[in-house]
């Protein structure tokens, strides 16, 4: 797997890559996260980037019981960050629009 990635990311001059969340919310310049992993690993995920001060948009649904679902509120509550729960794929049509927008202002042209 970190074969296939390190290949990938030279192919799309990608200069960054991590091979473990909690490396990139440590080191990576970023405000927020988008968590569409199961929703197993929601709650690992989410209260991770809470601590490290990124907001975050969460796919539905948000936990696995209403408990996991507290403690997310709590942590994103405490650490001040926004906690959107989205059906967020339901959105990727914007999300690349957003993208190609940025990518433009930054690269000079659309991806």
């Amino acid at each position: 797997a970190e074969e296939g990635l390190r290949k990938t990311s030279l192919e799309l001059g990608i200069k960054n890559i991590f091979l473990d969340f909690r490396d990139a919310l440590e080191k990576a310049d970023f405000d927020a996260v988008v968590v569409v992993t199961p929703t197993k690993y929601h709650k690992e995920l989410v209260l991770a980037a809470a601590n490290y001060g990124k907001h975050i948009f969460c796919e539905k649904p948000m936990a696995m019981n209403e408990t996991e679902c507290d403690d997310m509120i709590e942590s994103a509550q405490k650490n001040k960050v926004k906690l959107q729960k989205k059906l967020v794929m339901q959105q990727l049509k914007l999300l690349k629009l957003i993208w190609s927008y940025y990518s433009h202002l930054i690269c000079g042209s659309k991806l």
